[in-house]
């Protein structure tokens, strides 16, 4: 009698989760731009191209979560949120991303220290550009039309 009613409570609660997750699936969740994460993403990044340290997969790890992060606030500033146009103009004030700031990056003490094959400098150069794109786009979408930062310089 006991494990019948646990079933039944275990089947009425997998019901209840799956039609709250069909009825849910179309409400938009707000974005909080988390301004504190994205900085400090770009001091690790920007620490890590600098003076290596630790695992070079986690520096290809935050530049990929720092695109996501730029793709994001692409997207809020696109729509008009207000909290995205704050964290975008304090990026502005900041220059940019920090990491962009250090083109051309020299990759070969990247390479030696995280014993980087070709195939993952190609990985690194390809996210800096990735990033260098989104930057950009960004910058238009918010009608930003100079900035020292921008892809006129796009040597790395």
């Amino acid at each position: 009698e006991r494990i019948r009613h646990s079933t039944s409570i275990i089947c009425c609660l997998l019901l209840m989760h799956f039609t709250v997750n069909i009825l849910c699936d179309d409400i938009p969740i707000p974005r909080v731009y988390d301004k504190a994460h994205m900085h400090a993403l770009a001091v690790r990044i920007r620490s890590k191209i600098l003076q290596p340290f630790g695992f070079g997969t986690d520096l290809l790890s935050d530049m990929k979560n720092y695109i996501k992060e730029l793709e994001d606030l692409t997207t809020g500033v696109n729509e008009e949120n207000p909290e995205a146009k704050n964290a975008f103009d304090r990026l502005m004030n900041q220059g940019g991303p920090q990491h962009l700031m250090l083109r051309p990056v020299d990759t070969r003490p990247l390479a030696e220290f995280y014993r980087w094959d070709q195939h993952t400098v190609d990985m690194f150069q390809d996210l800096l550009q990735q990033t260098l794109h989104q930057w950009d786009d960004l910058r238009t979408i918010a009608g930003v039309t100079e900035d020292p930062g921008s892809s006129q310089d796009s040597n790395f």
